[in-house]
């Protein structure tokens, strides 16, 4: 792993968590880090001297790599066995002769031996409610919550540019503790038409501002090379502010970034749950494979809360819940499901790209502060919940992942802003709204 965002073996970070975004959840020693390190001075991606060289990576990559292919091939071996036992495969409906075929639509692929279901056609709008109108908190009890979800996550598909302000906690105590202070900041902002992007890293200070002593930015354009600005704020005399520029850094993902199967240059592209980029008749089938797994997402009736700002919120809880995966042991998986979901889609989420940021077993609560009128998300909150037993206990022995919290400020241009892409002139600016809820616990 290279020591631009994100760093290095032993920098800050999300550990125990696997690049494959959510295929294998990381167990193994050390640590995999997503996001910028902690430290003085503040979080910046850059090549650090506990980075391990380049070789050593690939050798890890072969190792992980070598896992996954044992892995998938167990589970063909399995669909093989159950091929012979079952009837001919024209008796099978259509998503139990895709399991274990190796396709990019086979669950298998991503560690999970349940077959999809037939596709079915969800809303995107809600029932009674006229597009553009506020929904109000008396219209609020005839509305089925899954239906809220199903539409939000639709619309948030079908938005052209996603532009998210993530701040990133490593742990309950670390959020307790820290916030509204964060040492992990990214913004990440996306044209899905033509995979345009921006993406910061930066922190966010005691006083609540985000912090440009020294912030990065990596430009990526529809065509030609990807650019990395570092800004090197100044504070009293210590230095003068200066913006350093370098095309395709060869030590950076930065160039990877919006790449197919650029697994670790690829997160935060989304927050964990909703995808982007994908046609309604795509979130159809995303929906659909989510919806037909008992107990899997579970949504709690909404309500209509006012912010600090003023503003009328509606908040939605949804919860993964990590369910047995199909293979007839002791394990369940929750954001494997996301990952196989996806690919009912007929596109790779490792290839979108569609970043989960969590392991396969883990799952999350997520609370949704929906705007009343677009029914798209201006906030939410996201608690990462342990991998559990098939029996729904928590499974307390070998290394475990990080229990931690991420807090995103949502906004849905239709263009990416060009101030978003400057690196040079002034400081770098980074939309910081503040936070109209008092601290939210999930945990």
């Amino acid at each position: 792993m290279n020591g631009h965002y994100p760093p290095g073996q032993g920098n800050y970070g999300p550990r125990n968590q696997h690049p494959h975004q959510g295929f294998v959840p990381h167990t193994g020693g050390g640590t995999h880090s997503l996001f910028p390190p902690v430290g003085s001075p503040p979080p910046r991606p850059f090549p650090a001297p506990e980075t391990p060289p380049r070789k050593k990576r690939h050798r890890v990559l072969k190792v992980t790599l070598t896992l996954v292919v044992v892995a998938v091939l167990a589970f063909a071996g399995t669909a093989v066995v159950r091929s012979w036992m079952s009837p001919s495969a024209k008796d099978k409906t259509p998503g139990s002769a895709d399991l274990g075929s190796g396709s990019v639509t086979d669950p298998v692929m991503y560690g999970i031996n349940i077959p999809a279901g037939e596709s079915r056609q969800y809303p995107s709008s809600l029932p009674g409610v006229p597009d553009g109108t506020e929904l109000s908190g008396q219209q609020l009890g005839g509305v089925d919550p899954r239906v809220l979800l199903w539409v939000t996550l639709k619309r948030q598909a079908a938005r052209p540019v996603t532009d998210v302000v993530n701040r990133w906690y490593q742990s309950t105590q670390e959020y307790d503790t820290s916030y509204p202070a964060a040492h992990s900041v990214i913004r990440s902002v996306i044209d899905w038409r033509t995979r345009e992007f921006t993406r910061d890293d930066t922190s966010i200070d005691v006083n609540n501002a985000i912090d440009t002593y020294v912030f990065l930015r990596c430009v990526g354009p529809a065509s030609g090379p990807a650019r990395e600005g570092t800004y090197s704020g100044s504070r009293s005399t210590d230095r003068p502010a200066t913006w350093k520029i370098e095309e395709n850094p060869r030590a950076s993902n930065c160039p990877d970034r919006m790449k197919p199967g650029k697994l670790v240059a690829n997160n935060h592209v989304t927050d964990g749950l909703a995808p982007s980029g994908l046609s309604g008749q795509a979130m159809d089938k995303f929906i659909s494979y989510l919806d037909h797994v008992p107990n899997l997402i579970q949504v709690a009736r909404p309500e209509s809360i006012t912010g600090k700002n003023g503003k009328t919120y509606i908040q939605l809880d949804v919860t993964l819940v990590p369910q047995p995966d199909g293979t007839d042991t002791d394990s369940t998986r929750g954001a494997a499901f996301l990952n196989a979901a996806f690919a009912q889609t007929g596109k790779s989420p490792y290839d979108q790209p569609y970043s989960i940021n969590i392991g396969a077993g883990q799952g999350f609560k997520k609370r949704y502060f929906l705007d009343p009128a677009t029914l798209l998300p201006a906030y939410s909150v996201t608690l990462s919940t342990p991998q559990l037993h098939s029996n729904g206990t928590p499974i307390t022995t070998g290394p475990q992942p990080e229990i931690a919290y991420s807090l995103d400020q949502h906004s849905w241009p239709e263009m990416i802003d060009p101030d978003a892409k400057r690196t040079e002139g002034g400081p770098p600016v980074m939309p910081h709204r503040p936070w109209p809820f008092d601290k939210i616990r999930l945990h």
